[in-house]
């Protein structure tokens, strides 16, 4: 196959992640799953895993413990979702060999990876295309697939993943992981997961199986209680994380200073490249599970837990990506991350002009987010990113949802942007924030070296 080949292939099995709103929870089979793993023989069961389940905070998690584990020596796999320029960012090896790949991360799997284990399985993805018994195929099986056959082939001691959605039917809950790891958890995807904060941490807390390492961040008393009733279920005592073992140093829009007592040591001055407040405890629960992986085998000193976590890099959580004026993106997307979001704005950039360019996805219910965003924002865009699943804002909207003009509708990302460029000035600050389409959109915009004064039309 050649590059548009593979991406053909890839864009013909159905993707759920594109039309997420139509779908119900009778449309996720993982024994269709467990089939397609049969058929390509197995390789979720020659990994070590650990599956890290959450409605925010996952990916960092996720990025952090995979530098933790690489930092210590371990070739280490990691798998998370949804990408940002292309897919080859959802599979990882870090401490692979071979030349680098090209992109957002030089660890991705390359092309011609890609290719060979597509060519290589395509049978099997085609007997299991559209079935009487299984229904049809997904993108997101196929590649969760894809990743696993891959993790096997570059030998890696352990795989990092990321549920994609929920917990208890993704693709990813095929997999024995040997630790399963919880961060807080929201509400999304409601007319999937639930309507209830219950509802929702029991599909994630099923990831949580018997004999494994159980790490929970801090949780919702609601939530708290399903994850605990699970945990006793299966007969594991969960190690918590605690907003106590986190001490706050200096904060700068480029990266922190935390400490962390973890109750097993202490990990004093520890150097994130990360901005924002969440990672502080996404910070704590990456060292957690890092202790806990000593029960089951994998060594990490603290030297490594140091320098992994300052080597992590994570775009569009609080990513700096300008000056004069300041961008900041952020893929908040829910009450709970754009409540942090205005936390972190008040800390690093108190006093300033803060203009917000704001694209939902559809799923979303403006009329509950935006009374958040209006609280540190003064001024608003309201904009859509390019992508079948974001809200179309009417242009009677910006009225209903913010108060005394202070927001308009922007028909358009590139023409927002320009508007929130001129409207924030060059002392003020302009935040992209609202959903992950969002933020990725306005980050190519910058990524391919537009200046902040260049307006590029819409």
């Amino acid at each position: 196959m050649t590059p548009p080949q593979t991406a053909i292939y890839l864009n013909s099995f159905i993707d759920y992640e594109r039309d997420l709103q139509r779908r119900s929870p009778h449309d996720f089979k993982l024994g269709r799953m467990r089939r397609l793993l049969q058929e390509v023989g197995n390789p979720q069961d020659r990994l070590s895993a650990v599956h890290i389940a959450g409605s925010k905070g996952k990916g960092s998690t996720c990025a952090m413990l995979a530098h933790i584990l690489h930092a210590a020596g371990y070739r280490t796999g990691l798998y998370t979702s949804p990408h940002i320029d292309t897919y080859h960012e959802r599979i990882r090896v870090l401490g692979g060999e071979g030349p680098a790949s090209s992109g957002l991360f030089a660890d991705s799997i390359r092309e011609k990876d890609l290719e060979d284990v597509l060519a290589n399985y395509r049978e099997a993805f085609e007997s299991l295309r559209d079935t009487k018994e299984y229904g049809r195929l997904t993108f997101y099986e196929v590649f969760t697939a894809v990743a696993l056959l891959h993790f096997v082939r570059c030998g890696v001691d352990v795989a990092v993943l990321e549920t994609g959605l929920g917990g208890r039917l993704d693709a990813t809950n095929t997999v024995p992981a040997r630790a399963a790891v919880i961060t807080a958890i929201g509400l999304e995807h409601t007319a999937i997961l639930g309507e209830t904060l219950a509802a929702i941490a029991a599909e994630k807390a099923a990831i949580i199986k018997s004999g494994q390492q159980v790490i929970v961040a801090p949780q919702e008393a609601s939530a708290a209680a399903v994850i605990h009733e699970q945990c006793a279920a299966v007969g594991v005592t969960p190690r918590l994380v605690r907003p106590e073992m986190v001490r706050a140093g200096a904060v700068t829009t480029t990266g922190q200073v935390i400490s962390v007592n973890s109750g097993e040591a202490e990990y004093p001055d520890l150097r994130l490249a990360l901005s924002g407040v969440p990672q502080q405890i996404n910070a704590a629960t990456a060292i957690c599970t890092a202790e806990c992986l000593k029960a089951v085998g994998l060594s990490v000193s603290p030297e490594a837990i140091v320098n992994g976590l300052a080597g992590v890099r994570w775009p569009l959580r609080f990513e700096r990506i300008a000056a004069a004026p300041e961008v900041i993106i952020d893929a908040a997307h829910s009450l709970e991350s754009l409540g942090a979001l205005k936390l972190t704005l008040n800390q690093l950039l108190p006093g300033k002009r803060i203009v917000a360019v704001i694209g939902m996805s559809a799923d979303k219910n403006p009329a509950r987010l935006c009374p958040v965003i209006a609280e540190f924002a003064d001024h608003v865009f309201l904009t859509a990113a390019d992508h079948p699943r974001a809200y179309r804002f009417q242009a009677d909207e910006a009225g209903r949802l913010f108060a005394g003009g202070t927001a308009q509708y922007v028909d358009g990302l590139n023409e927002a942007l320009d508007r929130a460029l001129v409207t924030a000035g060059p002392d003020g600050v302009v935040v992209v924030t609202g959903s992950l389409f969002i933020a990725a959109q306005a980050r190519r915009r910058w990524a391919t070296g537009v200046s902040n004064n260049l307006p590029t039309g819409s």
